[in-house]
């Protein structure tokens, strides 16, 4: 098993936190979202890790170093989104039998990974169950953040609409995938025939969009631990206050 953690983008919502440093190392109690993500991996038994770096990149090369990561460039970092940084780590993901790919501004236990890891469908999503008590701490109307998320027999129907009935919306996605070898082929080939799309723009949201329009399964794997979202300062206190003990996440 491999994992690519996609730490390209800089996260211009967090003010001064980023002006020396990309987004994924915006701490929590003291401790960087990608440490966060790294020892939740290395917890799951994932210790092949990548990662796709842009904005500050030579600030993450401690991180490089102590784990050993593999390292792809997007130089286009601040024009570009997750799908181009996918396609900048190709030859990894490719040599892949089985590969999780994680956002980098989240943190999670490493349980969520166990929970990827154990189903053998050949592209699949981590969603979160329990969204809406999370989402209502974070914004004062849900709705003018959250999006449609479906899901039928396991399988993902909808995802990324804006609705106005928060009965459209079984769960929220985290930004934690995995592909096997097969879903990762299938998906390369479906970016190379998309038309009328900037893929340098397209996120992963729109990319699963696009998914389903071409027929793709995508198992959605349901999870209630403890995890979050950092967009913003506001993220970062909210999580402190609710976590008093998240630096030592793997224990909870």
């Amino acid at each position: 098993m491999k994992a690519l953690i996609l730490a390209a983008g800089r996260g211009s919502r967090m003010g001064s936190l980023t002006d020396s440093k990309p987004k994924c190392l915006v701490e929590l109690y003291n401790k960087p979202l990608l440490q966060y993500q790294i020892e939740s991996l290395l917890q799951a038994g994932v210790k092949d890790i990548g990662i796709v770096r842009g904005y500050c990149a030579k600030s993450l090369e401690p991180f490089v170093q102590k784990y050993h990561l593999h390292t792809y460039e997007n130089p286009q970092w601040a024009d570009t989104n997750m799908v181009y940084s996918l396609l900048c780590a190709k030859p990894y993901l490719l040599t892949a039998q089985e590969c999780i790919i994680s956002y980098s501004d989240i943190f999670y236990q490493s349980s969520a990974i166990l929970s990827l890891s154990q189903n053998s469908a050949d592209i699949s999503i981590l969603y979160d169950t329990q969204w809406l008590a999370l989402w209502r701490a974070r914004f004062a109307n849900p709705l003018s953040d959250a999006e449609s998320f479906r899901v039928k027999n396991g399988i993902l129907e909808e995802i990324g609409n804006k609705v106005e009935d928060i009965r459209l919306i079984e769960g929220q996605y985290m930004g934690l995938l995995k592909f096997t070898n097969k879903g990762l082929k299938e998906l390369f080939s479906l970016i190379d025939t998309l038309k009328g799309i900037d893929i340098a723009k397209i996120d992963s949201t729109s990319l699963l969009q696009e998914c389903l329009k071409y027929g793709f399964a995508i198992t959605c794997v349901p999870y209630s631990g403890i995890w979050g979202e950092c967009d913003n300062q506001s993220d970062v206190a909210l999580y402190e206050a609710l976590y008093p003990n998240l630096a030592d996440i793997h224990t909870l």
